[in-house]
């Protein structure tokens, strides 16, 4: 048998030791009569061992403490062989889960996000494995919920350029995609009630006097074109006032936050 003990020594002081027994048979080898015992002083590789563990408990500790969830995997399978413990925060599973799933990666990936995801990450490692694969997906979380990450992901070489590891990092940004969608929605229902309005509107640019945007009824009561009206300064439409006038009238504005007045 193998086995790691603990020895005295004739001093008093104690050390570990690798072990190894062994029985010894009679010449008939129909008896034990003795036990052969082999061991080894291994109290240095003890000591790198407690030192190793000490230096993985302090990373851990960092990587507890980052937003960013770093990882590990195989380049070969992509099977995850390292996740920092934050993984339970962000994906509200134990990183043990995670790491006893083969494909807990890919059979989590959102479905919409799935084939996009897939062929990004198969266009870089065709390429080659250069530089850095940066892509955002969601995952599904433990409760079933998803999130939204910002993957980074490289890959560590030999001397050769064959991977012998990929490294990467998980950060949620599923509020900031939350925002965008909020403001992409809130866009969408202007340009819909800026359109529909039932008056001439546009939208000036301060420096130019030219629109930013104008919905159709503003080009065809001024019997423009769309595509002419986009170009016009104010001056241009502007009977009353002369563009010197203009300008003065848009800094007033600018500097009371705005007018009413009416035009021949």
């Amino acid at each position: 048998r193998n086995d790691s003990e603990v020895f005295r020594r004739a001093d008093g002081s104690t050390f570990p030791v690798d072990l190894t027994a062994v029985p010894l048979w009679d010449d008939d080898g129909d008896a034990v009569i003795g036990q052969v015992v082999a061991f080894t002083d291994i109290t240095a590789r003890k000591r790198m061992e407690r030192i190793l563990q000490d230096s993985r408990n302090r990373l851990d500790h960092l990587l507890a403490a980052s937003p960013a969830v770093i990882y590990a995997a195989n380049p070969a399978t992509f099977q995850a062989s390292y996740i920092s413990a934050n993984a339970r925060d962000l994906f509200g599973l134990e990183p043990d889960e995670i790491l006893a799933h083969p494909n807990w990666w890919a059979d989590s990936l959102h479905p919409d996000d799935r084939d996009r995801v897939l062929a990004e990450a198969e266009e870089w490692f065709a390429s080659g494995l250069m530089g850095t694969l940066k892509h955002s997906y969601r995952l599904r979380r433990g409760d079933g919920s998803w999130v939204w990450v910002e993957d980074q992901l490289r890959a560590i070489t030999d001397d050769r350029g064959i991977p012998l590891e990929l490294v990467g990092s998980h950060t949620d940004i599923t509020t900031a995609r939350e925002i965008e969608a909020a403001v992409r929605e809130s866009e969408e229902r202007f340009r819909t009630l800026f359109s529909i309005f039932p008056d001439g509107v546009t939208l000036i640019d301060p420096e130019t006097s030219c629109p930013l945007h104008f919905n159709p009824l503003a080009a065809k009561q001024l019997g423009y074109s769309e595509e002419e009206f986009s170009t016009l300064p104010i001056a241009a439409y502007q009977a009353e006032f002369t563009a010197e006038q203009v300008g003065e009238k848009m800094a007033q504005i600018l500097k009371v936050g705005g007018d009413d007045f009416e035009t021949l």
